[in-house]
């Protein structure tokens, strides 16, 4: 049967080997799907750059609906749910980075996109950047993501912070109290709309594009 252990475990290499061209490092705990609903949950992820020990994205678990028209190829991903993500991205003072630099070889076969997404739901996120040349540290808890995507428009939702977030710059320290907008994704780019971000010291509103799937994604 395709839901025993063993074709569990070939279903879990499959996706370690997919990652691993990507230069990514792909570990994980209990794993079920089932293929009659192409339906999977994954417990206690773990991807890393294949050039760091330490992981720059982990989480309790994941949950995904793929519809049946990923037989015809393509990426498409009916829901997504995303429990208690952690997310790190650390720079050393060397210039060594924790996470994979999707850009730097075109051989790996990276993926151009687009990538069609119905629901998404991001609960409990954890962000951290670490930049020891420049001396910043950013850590951000409580961030919940949720998105839905109506007929052909683009998935589209709403970022919002539980807690306050820590921003240290060398010696000054702050506190971000505010980090709540709208978000929209098209398959290729992310869009803040009103993002509205405050701390003691200043209020503002963001708004931007980052393109995800550029080999640097910037703002």
């Amino acid at each position: 049967g395709v839901h025993v252990p063993f074709a569990r475990t070939h279903v879990l290499s499959w996706a370690a080997a997919q990652l691993l061209r990507q230069n990514i490092r792909f570990e994980a705990g209990r794993f079920e799907y089932n293929l009659l609903t192409l339906s999977a949950t994954i417990e206690d992820v773990r991807l890393s750059s294949t050039e760091s020990a330490r992981p720059f994205f982990e989480a309790t678990t994941v949950r995904v609906n793929l519809p049946w028209s990923i037989l015809r190829g393509g990426v498409t991903v009916e829901s997504l749910d995303i429990d208690h993500p952690v997310v790190t991205f650390v720079r050393e003072a060397d210039g060594f980075i924790n996470w994979p630099d999707f850009g730097s070889d075109d051989s790996t076969g990276g993926f151009n996109g687009p990538a069609h997404i119905g629901r998404l739901r991001v609960s409990d996120l954890t962000m951290r950047f670490d930049d020891a040349i420049t001396d910043q540290h950013i850590e951000a808890r409580g961030l919940t993501l949720v998105m839905q995507r109506a007929g052909d428009a683009p998935l589209a939702g709403a970022l919002s912070m539980a807690g306050p977030a820590t921003l240290q710059a060398g010696t000054h320290q702050s506190t971000l109290t505010t980090l709540a907008g709208g978000v929209s994704f098209d398959g290729f780019t992310v869009s803040l709309s009103d993002l509205a971000v405050a701390t003691p010291e200043a209020q503002l509103a963001v708004r931007g594009t980052i393109d995800l799937l550029a080999a640097t994604p910037l703002l």
